[in-house]
């Protein structure tokens, strides 16, 4: 309740000054919802969310202000891929779930293969020092176990999303760092031990969760700004001819708000020309869920 307050006015006056007001929009969308739901089920739907979100939140929140925060443990899991059937649930009991270091965490996983063998790179944090570092570790795809973890990537500020994808023979990784102010790429010395700056695509643009994709003859960048009051609710996108050369802002910047699913939750997958984003879905909180999106139109 003491952080809502002070977000929530805070988001009120970033709304105000974005133009909320105005009647001058830019394109809309229109959701593909199912039929409105009755009296009965906005009820149920309330009380649902009353006691498994904000009941919850302000036990949390006053525990924060107690001096006795719960520590978020989180973990990675990996699925074989002949486990996944589009027509049926889920299967989470086919996941193998590694096991987090006892005084910290693992996240944000990236897996890329070389050279026949698969590599994992993700964040690892413990629990006293809020400033993680990037790691990588040969990964069993079929046991889902790890071997030779290692420290790959560390920075006097937050690392995090270690995007790693190889380009014109050599590897590059494009990680979270919204605290060094800038959104920054680098370059493989030795894959997948050593790590150089190799330049700032977007300097003076605190990005989280930056995604590369090379489509259509262009390069575009798809990256949330570390702003305030909010970090997930807003999606930009950028755009350059050559990998090398200066990403412009698209004019609709920002091309998605709010928190269901603007900020980036993984590389876009392309399948049959289809192109699928994965975003956050930050409606119950931080990391509760996930939502794709398909990219019809991508032009400048």
């Amino acid at each position: 309740p003491w952080n809502n307050a002070r977000e929530l006015g805070a988001a009120f006056v970033a709304l105000i000054r974005a133009g909320a007001l105005s009647r001058a929009t830019g394109p809309t969308w229109q959701p593909r919802f199912a039929a409105r739901p009755g009296a009965i089920e906005r009820l149920q739907d309330g009380l649902r969310w009353f006691g498994a979100c904000f009941l919850p939140s302000v036990w949390q929140s006053l525990k924060w202000r107690a001096g006795f925060p719960d520590r978020q443990q989180w973990t990675i899991g990996v699925l074989p891929r002949a486990s996944l059937d589009p027509g049926r649930a889920f299967p989470w009991t086919a996941v193998r779930w590694i096991s987090p270091p006892s005084d910290g965490l693992i996240a944000d996983p990236c897996l890329v293969e070389a050279e026949g063998r698969h590599w994992l790179f993700y964040e690892h944090m413990r629990f006293t020092d809020a400033r993680a570092t990037l790691h990588a570790a040969a990964l069993d795809p079929t046991t889902g176990t790890l071997t030779e973890p290692r420290e790959v990537l560390k920075e006097p500020y937050h690392l995090s999303f270690p995007n790693v994808f190889r380009h014109a023979g050599d590897w590059y990784m494009l990680p979270e760092q919204g605290q060094s102010g800038a959104t920054r790429l680098y370059r493989a010395r030795a894959f997948p031990d050593s790590w150089e700056h190799h330049r700032d695509l977007l300097p003076g643009f605190a990005g989280l969760d930056p995604v590369l994709l090379q489509y259509d003859g262009r390069w575009w960048l798809f990256v949330t700004l570390d702003n305030s009051p909010c970090v997930d609710d807003n999606l930009h996108l950028f755009f350059s001819d050559r990998f090398d050369g200066d990403f412009v802002p698209h004019r609709m910047n920002p091309i998605k708000n709010g928190v269901f699913g603007s900020r980036m939750a993984g590389l876009i997958i392309e399948q049959a020309r289809r192109l699928i984003r994965p975003g956050q879905d930050g409606r119950n909180g931080y990391g509760h869920g996930l939502v794709l999106h398909e990219i019809t139109p991508l032009t400048p």
